[in-house]
């Protein structure tokens, strides 16, 4: 009788405590209104985050109820965050519109030699500055 009374108890809190989680949901997009694919958003605080799908929609569930700051990162636009408040067993909608950043990312240039011949008395290859085969090291 004990027993049964313990795990009648055990299985009343275990689900107390579930339904005291909730969710996230919601999109990301640009100023101009198109969705963002694969942008990440993270639970400041938490190991809990997501990805946009590729029609911009995210969720994160089993949310503990309490007040967290929702972060929204891309590459090439500013991170919006947002406070929001989780209670138990409710979903959360919070929608992302994203600024261009203003910054870009760095340029690559590529160059290139043509090699005239097949024998070769300096390289580019390991030193990246033109230096004699010999000098090369090898392994």
């Amino acid at each position: 009788m004990r027993n049964l009374l313990s795990t009648l108890l055990l299985l009343m809190s275990m689900g107390a405590l579930f339904a005291q989680q909730g969710s996230i949901q919601g999109t990301v997009s640009d100023q101009a209104g198109n969705l963002i694919p694969f942008a990440n958003i993270s639970l400041s605080g938490t190991a809990k985050g997501s990805t946009t799908n590729k029609d911009g929609f995210y969720e994160i569930t089993r949310v503990n109820s309490g007040t967290y700051t929702l972060l929204t990162t891309f590459i090439g636009y500013e991170n919006e965050e947002a406070a929001i408040t989780v209670a138990g067993g409710e979903t959360v909608t919070v929608n992302f519109i994203l600024r261009e950043a203003p910054f870009s990312l760095q340029t690559v240039e590529i160059t290139g030699r043509e090699a005239t011949s097949y024998d070769n008395e300096i390289s580019f290859i390991g030193t990246k500055t033109a230096t004699a085969l010999k000098d090369v090291p090898q392994a």
